[in-house]
């Protein structure tokens, strides 16, 4: 198996290793690989189920995204308890494999996950994931093909932040959740409201809920938003309802795995 590096200790920006999409099974130990292959480009392919949802092919982590951004640039923006609120959702992801299920162009996500301090990312998407973009992002930070406008100033995009491993791989959200070990991952689940998940049957729409439980680890979550309507079953809100009444911009959740 090959080595991966530390987030912290042998990443840095004038390390001259290449990042490159790597298996899953070096993100998330014990995955189940069974069905999992690598395409030309270095993306893997899986079971895809056409009924799953339907092809977007963005990604919906630009606001989340900015909220980070934000607060290291300029974080007189927020009140302290926005602040606090950031920073405890933050935390829940320090350290942890990032799942992101309907990653579509995955760049925006990588980055959030990344300035979070995950150990490593997982996008899936059963249309539009695409592996280059992350090879472009992790390894050029000049290039801003792949960046979404939000993320760039004055036209330029300024990488402040390290690369981690990842991994793309192309599957309908439940087929990849059912490999996934129990209590081993974060989940980031942008976007998915009634359009994108589409048609499923309530039977699928329940396993997800149960899946996205089962997998996240105790003290971690799930990073979403409120048009979001995809969620695991039993996760509390870091903040109760009247938070969000007070704080009516605030449009992202960070829904906690408790024992």
């Amino acid at each position: 198996m090959e080595k991966i590096p530390e987030h912290e200790s042998e990443i840095n920006e004038e390390s001259k290793e290449k990042f490159t999409g790597l298996s899953p099974d070096h993100l998330i130990p014990g995955i189940k690989m069974e069905g999992l292959k690598k395409d030309e480009y270095g993306s893997y392919v899986g079971n895809i189920i056409p009924e799953s949802g339907n092809s977007y092919d963005t990604s919906f982590s630009n606001v989340p995204l900015k909220y980070f951004k934000d607060l290291s640039k300029d974080p007189e923006r927020y009140t302290d308890s926005q602040k606090e609120y950031l920073k405890e959702g933050k935390k829940l992801f320090s350290g942890v494999t990032v799942v992101d299920l309907g990653c579509g162009n995955s760049a925006n996500s990588y980055e959030l996950a990344c300035i979070l301090g995950a150990k490593g990312y997982i996008g899936i998407d059963s249309y539009n994931a695409d592996v280059g973009c992350l090879d472009f992002i992790a390894n050029d930070p000049s290039n801003t093909d792949h960046i979404h406008e939000d993320a760039l100033v004055d036209g330029k995009w300024k990488r402040d932040w390290k690369p981690i491993p990842y991994s793309i791989i192309k599957e309908d959200i439940v087929s990849f959740l059912k490999r996934v070990p129990d209590e081993s991952v974060g989940i980031f689940c942008f976007g998915l409201d009634n359009w994108i998940i589409g048609e499923v049957s309530d039977e699928y729409f329940e396993k997800c809920g149960s899946e996205i439980s089962r997998v996240i680890k105790e003290g971690s979550g799930e990073f979403t938003e409120i048009n979001t309507i995809l969620r695991g079953n039993g996760l509390k809100d870091i903040r109760d309802k009247d938070f969000y009444k007070e704080n009516f911009s605030i449009v992202i959740r960070f829904l906690k795995k408790e024992q």
